[in-house]
């Protein structure tokens, strides 16, 4: 049933996405902070609503 889709192994590009992986778990807390830093300009300089940043931040 699932030997065609399951054949071949990984493609190149997720095998480079898994890779980083290790580092990509260290730096979440970073990664989430700038996010949310980036909905936070946004909604100052008006490109997204105010309702959209807090959707986006759950606030």
């Amino acid at each position: 049933m699932w030997g065609s889709c399951f054949a071949q192994g990984p493609a190149a590009i997720m095998e480079n996405i898994n890779a980083s992986i290790d580092c990509d778990q260290k730096l979440y807390r970073q990664d989430i902070e700038s996010s949310l830093s980036h909905v936070a300009m946004l909604a100052q300089t008006k490109i997204i609503s105010h309702s959209d940043y807090e959707k986006l931040c759950m606030v």
